[in-house]
């Protein structure tokens, strides 16, 4: 379903939120619309009158045969999710049943099956939630860790969003005092009004100012962290990549070249989701698909959280190339190399090291998320506009005391400050954030 379709569409919807692709115990099957309850006995077995908030067992019928007992939920509009009238139906989730009892309401109601997101996206149309709580419930469908489930929750309970409202604020209370110095200079006086917008804008200054540094960390590596091996062939990528997973996964041969591809599988630490690759080895080789492969794990090393070199000892042979960690392999109790806060030394066949890298890759996680940066690109980039212009604009300030120059000035930032509240979006972010969700919610 097309984003545009969204608009104004009054049609009933329906979907089941816990999703379709294996038997649960209960599932839970939710109408949104503006469909009454009286309606909604119709497929019932239960009389009397259905009030809102309270749970009822019924049995949803088709032509007096029962096709299944169910716990009926109640929300009447405006006081639901979506701002509409919700019911939700908890009720056995043999997928067989589910889709049947859905079919079966869509045609006794005539009810539309919803788009992925729709539900949620009524929600914000109603204005029961905004473009933040939105994006913070996309992070939270689909959070790869601790911080992204914690960041999510966050923003869906609306925290982000008073950091924004109080920038709004002290950005309203900036243009009073211009509109102060422009309207009532007279009444104040000039060095009073002078002092009470410096005062302003020092306010609103500092607050962007802590925002930006919350929104100068890459968030792509926060919410989708990699592991990534690199170094020459026979260094002992593959070997270190069974390890961290405890598992034979990628093939270890003394011959080089053995992976000439990247390999990936997911590693948990600390409740975080890391994706563990093994590189290609690097190399410079004839053969264009080996080179293919080394090409590759260039392009994984500059986008990955924590890039860790191997180098066999024994050819001790350099990579170039910036690294969290560097480890010595093919060492012995005779052969050990200086080991320092980056570098280890290790036979990977006998040494216990896969704790030791862990915990450097959960403790530098940890160091990066500490101060709760932001995740959402497009806070990011809104914030980024306002501090850059907020320099400009004191700069400005310095070089001129033209009221009309220095409003025209506020003018352009205040886009970008409701634009961070949410006030202003475009089709674009909002087809990018639905696209996400699945059905049903």
């Amino acid at each position: 379903m097309d984003l545009s379709q969204y608009y104004d569409s009054s049609d009933a919807i329906i979907a089941c939120s816990t999703g379709e692709l294996e038997n649960t115990a209960i599932s839970v099957v939710r109408i949104s619309g503006s469909i009454g309850p009286e309606s909604v006995q119709t497929v019932l077995s239960k009389s009397g009158s259905i009030e809102p908030k309270v749970a009822y067992v019924v049995e949803i019928i088709k032509e007096n045969e029962v096709l299944d007992e169910a716990v009926l939920t109640y929300f009447k509009a405006p006081n639901s999710y979506t701002g509409e009238n919700v019911y939700e139906f908890a009720v056995h989730g043999n997928q067989i049943n589910v889709k049947r009892l859905i079919s079966h309401l869509s045609d006794a109601l005539n009810l539309r099956k919803s788009a992925p997101g729709e539900f949620t996206y009524r929600a914000l149309r109603n204005k029961k939630i905004s473009l933040s709580q939105v994006e913070g419930l996309d992070q939270l469908l689909n959070a790869k860790s601790v911080f992204a489930l914690d960041s999510g929750m966050g923003l869906l309970k609306g925290e982000l969003q008073k950091e924004f409202l109080k920038l709004k604020n002290l950005f309203t209370d900036l243009k009073s005092a211009v509109e102060l110095n422009t309207d009532f200079s007279e009444d104040v006086g000039e060095e009073a009004g002078k002092k009470i917008f410096n005062d302003k804008f020092n306010e609103f200054l500092s607050h962007i100012t802590l925002l930006n540094r919350r929104g100068s960390i890459e968030p792509e590596m926060l919410l989708k962290p990699s592991i990534g091996l690199f170094g020459r062939p026979n260094a002992g990528k593959s070997t270190l990549f069974n390890k961290l997973l405890t598992r034979e996964r990628s093939i270890v041969s003394e011959q080089a070249g053995t992976t000439r591809d990247y390999i990936s599988e997911t590693l948990m630490i600390n409740n975080n989701q890391f994706e563990l690759i093994d590189t290609a080895g690097l190399r410079s080789s004839n053969d264009s698909i080996e080179m293919e492969g080394v090409k590759r794990a260039e392009e994984i090393r500059k986008n990955c959280f924590y890039k860790i070199l191997l180098i066999n000892s024994e050819e001790d042979e350099k990579v170039d190339g910036e690294y969290d960690l560097v480890i010595y392999t093919h060492t012995d109790k005779n052969n050990r190399v200086p080991e320092g806060d980056g570098s280890i030394g290790a036979n990977l066949l006998v040494d216990n090291i896969s704790e030791q890298i862990m915990g450097r890759v959960s403790k530098k996680f940890d160091e990066l998320t500490k101060n709760k940066p932001f995740t959402v690109p497009r806070h990011r980039e809104a914030i980024k506009n306002i501090y850059e212009m907020s320099c400009n604009f004191e700069d400005l300030c310095s070089q001129t005391s033209d009221i009309a120059v220095i409003s025209s000035e506020l003018g352009s930032i205040e886009v970008y400050v409701n634009e961070l509240l949410g006030q202003v979006s475009t089709d674009d972010v909002l087809k990018n954030i639905f696209n996400n969700f699945c059905i049903g919610k």
